[in-house]
This record gives C-alpha cells, structure tokens and sequence, in this order.
C-alpha cells in the first residue's frame, strides 16, 4: 500500500542511522589496536627510562651536533629552520597525494598547505607571545625574531584551524572533511620539526644518570638554572617524534580512507589522541612555561584532551541520527 510504503525509511537513512556508528566504532577498535600498544611502550620507555638501562646493561646518548648547519659572513641556516621546511614539503606531498580521497585535486591541495603553512606559522608565533606577553611586552622588538625561537605547536594547530576555516568558506568546502585531511598528514610534519629541537637542544625532560637507556646530553649554556649540574635529561623530543610518526601511519593508512566519510571524526579522534601522547610527555618536560605555578601546555593539552574526546562522542551521536536523502538530518 502507498502508505505504508512511505512509512518506510529510504534504505539511506537505514543504512546511515544503523552502520555508521559501527562502522566508526570499528574502524577506532582497529586504531586502538595499534595506539594502545605503542603508548604503552612509550610510557615504558619514559619512565623506565633508569630501569631499562640497567637491565640490558646498554645506553644511548644522543648530543646535538649544533644549532647551525653552516655560517657564513653574514649569512646562516639554523637546523631547526631547515626542518621546518623539510616537515611542510615532506607532508604536503603526502597531503596532495591523500587529498584525491576527498575529492580534491593536486593543485587545489598544493594551494590549500600553502594556506595552511602560513597560517600555521602566524598562529605558532602568536601563541608563544601570548603565553610569553610579559617579556615580550618589555621587548617588542623580539615579537618578529622567530630565529631566536618561539614557534609552538598548539599554536600552528590553531592557525589550521583557521586556514580550514578560510578556505572552506573561499572554495564551498566542508570545514570538519578540510580539518581531517590536515591531521592525516599533520602528525609527519610535527616528528620531522622535533627534530629541530634536537639540534637547539630544547625540549627535554627532567635529569637522568648515565645509566638511563636513552639519554641526551645537554651542554651547560642550554641547562635550565636549577638543573645546572646535570648533564643527562629525557630526550623527550623524541618521545614525541616516534608518537607523531605513528599517529601519521595509522591516519594516513589504516583510518583515512575508512573515515573519510564521516567529516570531523578523524580530527576528533587525532585530538584526542595526540593530546594523550603529549600529556604524558609534557609532565617529564622542565622548560614549559608557567604562571603562578600552573604549566599552560599542560593545562591546554588536558583541555584538547577534554575536547577531542567530548567532540567525538557528539560526532558518534550525530551520525546514529538518519539522514534524509537530500543530506539534510532528520
């Protein structure tokens, strides 16, 4: 009968009301499959750090070479501003390569990093003086001389953020399906720059001995005061290196193709798991800035935490709603 015929859910709402939070729910159980492990031993490696080198009676010291790759006159190239250039070209090609997963083209793609390289950089800048007004507004000068440092990462995150935002707008493309090419590629871009602080010896955690499985040797100009007389910290740049590195393998080829569908989740989900990564890190780091004995990185990555995991569960929700067949949610 007509109707009862048009009683019945179009076979689109059926199949986006009842498959796609299993297959989202799937797709984060094979994702945890591999995060899970991998934290694990990240958190193994970290603060067993003393314990693992005393058991296999072996240790590996890592020592920055030096900040410059070469000086010249006048002129100088630090390694630090090399692999901020190596990271963005060695991720915009696999940003250009992934981006046909959403419909978009080579130069489209290509135009978009550039957008986001820019943006990114704004917002890394803005950020650390903004967490750093005081001396900043004693010398306004410095606000412009990012070779003296001060690039930050949530920083660039959030002038993504803004690029998506942008361009989304500009070209009549989704925000949430802009935002998860970005973190398909992002966490490539992210491991290779850690590398920079390796050369500027920054980024380490609290002291180690000698006998710590993996150390890094600090020269005494770039100790912090209190911790002058130690030579060894946790190499925590490269705690988040190797987490970067595999968050990059598990988006851009086991979650992107099967996620890509559902706008917004694999950003979620990469929120919410860089920032489990970077939490832990950061309670080892002794050069996060403070204000009245409150650490905002931490603060921030617990709030990104908070927030990844909240949008996901939205996101989850939002897609057990049927959807019309004209895309419009019922």
């Amino acid at each position: 009968m007509p109707v009862l015929a048009a009683a019945q859910p179009a076979k689109k709402d059926l199949a986006v009301s009842e498959f796609a939070p299993s297959t989202i729910v799937r797709e984060l159980k094979v994702a945890a499959a591999f995060l899970l492990p991998a934290f694990l031993a990240l958190l193994t490696l970290m603060y067993g750090n003393e314990w693992l080198g005393r058991i296999f009676h072996s240790t590996i010291t890592l020592q920055s070479p030096g900040v410059y790759v070469f000086q010249l006159g006048g002129a100088s190239l630090k390694w630090y501003g090399l692999f901020i250039l190596i990271g963005f070209f060695v991720a915009s090609f696999a940003f250009t390569r992934s981006a046909r997963w959403w419909g978009l083209t080579a130069d489209d793609a290509l135009g978009f990093a550039l957008w986001a390289l820019v943006c990114g950089g704004i917002g890394a800048r803005l950020y650390y003086v903004a967490i750093c007004f005081p001396h900043f507004a004693q010398h306004p000068e410095r606000i412009l001389s990012t070779w003296l440092g001060g690039l930050t990462i949530h920083g660039c995150m959030l002038g993504t953020i803004f690029a998506a935002w942008v361009y989304g707008k500009f070209k009549g493309k989704s925000f949430f399906s802009l935002g998860d090419m970005i973190v398909t590629s992002l966490p490539l871009a992210q491991g290779i720059w850690r590398l920079g602080n390796f050369f500027n010896s920054e980024a380490y955690g609290m002291p180690l001995s000698q006998e710590a499985l993996v150390k890094l040797f600090v020269a005494p100009p770039y100790r912090p005061v209190y911790f002058a007389q130690n030579s060894y910290f946790h190499p925590a740049f490269l705690y988040e290196l190797l987490w970067d590195l595999l968050l990059f393998a598990v988006f851009y080829f086991v979650l992107a193709k099967k996620l890509r569908t559902f706008p917004g989740v694999l950003s979620a989900v990469f929120i919410l798991s860089y920032s489990a990564g970077r939490l832990v890190i950061e309670w080892l780091r002794v050069d996060g800035i403070a204000y009245s004995g409150i650490v905002v990185p931490i603060v921030v990555t617990e709030s990104c935490l908070l927030f990844g995991t909240a949008l996901l569960l939205l996101l989850i929700k939002r897609y057990a709603k049927p959807i019309s067949t004209d895309g419009a949610t019922t």
